[in-house]
């Protein structure tokens, strides 16, 4: 489930956070994630980039958390922050998950539709 907040992120540790993962404890499921719309549109702001290209970004990456865990990678849509250049790959198109984790995507929804 992806909830969208009109306001900002409120976590000490990620005030300028687009969304987080609320991920259990170990056997549990993850199901819930937050998108702060506040967050997001203040980098629209300062970026060229569309609205629903930014947020569906957003929104894969969380959802790549419900499915992968907590992990960050250095190159993919998975990154833990997003700067100019990372905007521009997301314009054309060119941010995605590698093929690892896509690997690991596709298992981890299989699971769950046998569960």
């Amino acid at each position: 489930m992806l909830r969208i907040l009109n306001g900002h992120s409120r976590l000490p540790d990620a005030a300028e956070a687009f969304g987080a993962a609320m991920i259990p404890g170990p056997g549990e499921r993850a199901y819930l994630a937050d998108i702060f719309y506040g967050n997001v549109q203040e980098a629209l702001a300062r970026q060229t980039i569309e609205t629903a290209i930014l947020l569906g970004h957003v929104m894969a990456h969380e959802v790549g958390h419900l499915l992968l865990g907590r992990g960050h990678s250095e190159d993919t849509i998975m990154r833990r922050t997003w700067d100019k250049r990372v905007f521009e790959l997301m314009s054309v198109s060119q941010l995605t998950f590698s093929r690892t984790e896509a690997a690991q995507l596709r298992s981890a929804v299989a699971l769950r539709l046998t569960k």
